[in-house]
C-alpha cells in the first residue's frame, strides 16, 4: 500500500470508525491553592470564574496588545487545575504567569516534572474506544492516570492525556493517521499553532472566537479583542483556499499587484485535492469572486469561507 493510499484509509476510518491518533507532546502545567481558577481567569480570554471540578475549556493567553502567547486546554481536577499547552511552549507560558501573581494570591505554578501523552479518538464509534464512562459534554473523567474528555473537532471524538509510564496498548495510532488528521483539522478550518498560530497573532484574526468570552471582565489583552469585535472590523481573517494544484505553505496570494494574504497550510484531502488554510484580508474573499494567484508562478485558486463542509467535492466517491 502506497503512502498515500495508507492516509486515505486512516482518513476513511474517521469518517466510519475512531481514527486513533497521537498528538505531538504538549506541554503540562499544574497550578494549585485557593486562587488558581481566578489567575487563569484574569489572564486569558474566556470566563473560568467559578469553573467547577471535572470540566474542560479552552482558553488564550494573549499580551497586552492581543497577541497570543498560547492556545490551552484547561483541566479542572477537585485539586488543582492542569493547563495543557502547545508543545514547547510550557516554560514560557509558567513566566507568563509567575510575572502577574500578585503577593497576596494563594497560588503555585509548576511544570509536570515528568511529560505526558496526548492521543485522541474521532469518528463516529470513538466512544468505543474508552475505558471508562463516556464524559459528558464539557466534562472530563479521570481514570488509571488518563483524563478524557469529549471534542466536537475537527470531527467529534474524546482526547486523551496519558500520564508518564501509564500503559496505552488500548490505544494504538494508525499508519497515517497523524497526516489524515491534518486533512481533517484544515477541511475544518482549525487554526495550528505554528502555522496559523503565531507569536504575532490576534486570536479573532486566525477564528478562536469560541476561546473568547466578550461578557466577562478584564483580562490582559481584553481591550484589543473588545475593539475588535465591537466594531465587526479585522485586519487579516482565516480563510480556505480552494488550490488547482499542490503549492507550498508560506506562498504570498495575489489579486492582482496587490498581496492579500499568505498560505499557511496545504494538504491534499480524498473529498476535495488540494486545499490549504490562508491569513488574508476579509475584503479579498468578495473581490474577482474570491480568485487570487499562488506563489512566484500564479497558479489562480479561490478563497472560499470555513470550513470546507460546503464544498463540493473535487474528486471521485
Amino acid at each position: 500500500m502506497s503512502e498515500q493510499q495508507t492516509i486515505e484509509k486512516a482518513y476513511e476510518t474517521a469518517h466510519e470508525s475512531a481514527l486513533i491518533v497521537q498528538h505531538d507532546t504538549p506541554g503540562v502545567i499544574e497550578l494549585r491553592g485557593a486562587d488558581r481558577v481566578d489567575l487563569l481567569h484574569r489572564l486569558s480570554t474566556n470566563d473560568l470564574e467559578n469553573m467547577p471540578a471535572n470540566r474542560v475549556l479552552r482558553t488564550v493567553f494573549t499580551d497586552p496588545v492581543g497577541r497570543t502567547i498560547d492556545v490551552v486546554t484547561v483541566l479542572t481536577l477537585p485539586d488543582e487545575l492542569l493547563i495543557v499547552t502547545s508543545s514547547g511552549r510550557s516554560k514560557i507560558l509558567q513566566d507568563w504567569l509567575q510575572q502577574h501573581i500578585f503577593f497576596q494570591d494563594e497560588v503555585t505554578v509548576h511544570i509536570s516534572e515528568q511529560e505526558g501523552s496526548l492521543y485522541g479518538a474521532y469518528g463516529p464509534q470513538a466512544a468505543d474506544s474508552l475505558p471508562s464512562a463516556v464524559p459528558p459534554e464539557g466534562e472530563l473523567v479521570a481514570r488509571d492516570g488518563s483524563i478524557f474528555w469529549p471534542i466536537d473537532w475537527p470531527v467529534a471524538g474524546y482526547q486523551r492525556l496519558v500520564g508518564p509510564g501509564q500503559p496505552i496498548e488500548d490505544w494504538v495510532p494508525e499508519s497515517g493517521a497523524s497526516a489524515a488528521f491534518e486533512i481533517l483539522r484544515v477541511e475544518a478550518g482549525l487554526p495550528k499553532s505554528g502555522a496559523e498560530i503565531l507569536e504575532d497573532s490576534i486570536p479573532l484574526e486566525v477564528g478562536l472566537w469560541d476561546a473568547v468570552s466578550f461578557t466577562k471582565g478584564c483580562y490582559v489583552g481584553q481591550e484589543i479583542l473588545a475593539r475588535m469585535e465591537s466594531r465587526g472590523k479585522l485586519a487579516k481573517q482565516l480563510v480556505g483556499v480552494n488550490l488547482n494544484s499542490e503549492a507550498e505553505a508560506g506562498s504570498t496570494l495575489r489579486q492582482g499587484d496587490r498581496s492579500v494574504g499568505t498560505l499557511t497550510s496545504v494538504v491534499f484531502s480524498p473529498r476535495l485535492g488540494w486545499i490549504g488554510l490562508a491569513s488574508g484580508r476579509p475584503s479579498a474573499l468578495a473581490t474577482d469572486d474570491g480568485r487570487v494567484e499562488v506563489g512566484e508562478n500564479g497558479e489562480t485558486a479561490e478563497l472560499v469561507e470555513l470550513p470546507f463542509a460546503g464544498v463540493k467535492s473535487r474528486t471521485p466517491a
